[in-house]
């Protein structure tokens, strides 16, 4: 059950930290799409530590730890932020962060998104699709390189319910299926929907906006969810934390940073909608903090916060969901 917490409801501190990966593989057939890539990054440069357990648990003494990575300019101002004995409160907000526009953004299809397709692929001077060149919902992660070349991309822009046709060739050659090679196709595609659209809002928002400073005490709770989180890792892999920490040249400290961007923009937006707690699991009647509660108690099959606690999910990890997947929905009461 923790392991489902994670991969449905806490794709937010994931998504916004860069810390998580896996397979971009489409779920149409090779007829319609490019070979699916697999992508192995991970937060600060480490290989994935979800995907890579069967290979340290196989044999730990045998694994190479991974090399340590040169940091961006990015990741060296994140470092280099103040942790401050500031609150955040409504008053202190503005001093801790400057918050991205999040009102009136637009519910489109863009780069990093997910959205759910529908289509319908026709080659050239035949009158019906061919087996694998349709579906009626598949989940697409846009910049995967998961359909052919030019697929995504005109699928930039669209709406939820909005339908679109191009023309798009084939690679020449085409290794998935040689017969296709080249060939010229006609595409209608339908967006069924944007896949965790609260999270996704949030991810642009997080973008938009600029942490001057960190709280200490959202620091030391953000640090104890990474921790947990690596922890789980590391049992599952079958070593020691320290172990895995080391092996995978793990940076907790900019790992946690990272997942604060995410985290403080989140509290920022529900400060300035007036709803903010400190406690997201039992301090609001708010509807944005109830409905996400819900939610994620709803997915894990949990019917209280104490279910989930006694089922092995740690609260840290409900407690950031329920604030991301709050803000998220804050935000989308706004989408143009």
């Amino acid at each position: 059950m923790k392991k489902k917490l994670m991969a449905l409801l806490l794709v937010s501190a994931l998504a916004l930290s860069a810390s998580a990966c896996g397979n971009s593989a489409s779920k149409g057939s090779e007829s319609a799409t490019s070979s699916a890539k697999t992508d192995s990054t991970a937060s600060s440069g480490t290989q994935s530590a979800k995907t890579d357990s069967k290979t340290a648990s196989a044999g730990t003494d045998s694994v190479t730890p991974m090399p340590t990575p040169e940091l961006t300019d990015d990741e060296k101002a994140l470092l280099a932020l103040e942790v401050v004995d500031t609150e955040l409160s409504a008053d202190t907000v503005d001093e801790l962060i400057e918050l991205g526009e999040y009102k009136g953004l637009p519910l489109v299809v863009e780069e990093g998104a997910t959205a759910n397709i529908a289509f319908s692929g026709t080659v050239e001077g035949e009158d019906a699709p061919r087996d694998g060149m349709t579906s009626d919902a598949t989940d697409l992660e846009i910049g995967s390189g998961s359909f052919i070349e030019g697929f995504e991309d005109a699928l930039v822009g669209m709406k939820i319910g909005e339908t679109r046709e191009f023309n798009l060739a084939f690679p020449d050659p085409y290794p998935n299926n040689e017969d296709l090679s080249g060939k010229m196709t006609k595409w209608t595609v339908t967006v069924n929907d944007i896949v965790n659209k609260e999270y996704y809002l949030l991810s642009r928002v997080t973008k938009a906006s600029t942490i001057k400073a960190i709280p200490k005490s959202k620091y030391d709770e953000t640090k104890e969810y990474v921790e947990e989180r690596f922890q789980s890792y590391a049992e599952d892999s079958g070593m020691e934390y320290d172990q895995f920490i080391s092996m995978y040249n793990i940076n907790t400290d900019l790992e946690t940073r990272r997942v604060l961007q995410g985290k403080l923009t989140a509290d920022a937006v529900l400060i300035k909608e007036g709803v903010y707690t400190a406690d997201p699991l039992t301090g609001s009647s708010e509807s944005v903090y109830v409905d996400a509660l819900n939610m994620i108690l709803s997915v894990n099959n949990a019917a209280t916060v104490d279910d989930a606690v006694a089922a092995g999910i740690p609260r840290t990890w409900l407690v950031n969901s329920v604030e991301q997947l709050a803000a998220g929905k804050a935000i989308l009461l706004y989408v143009a």
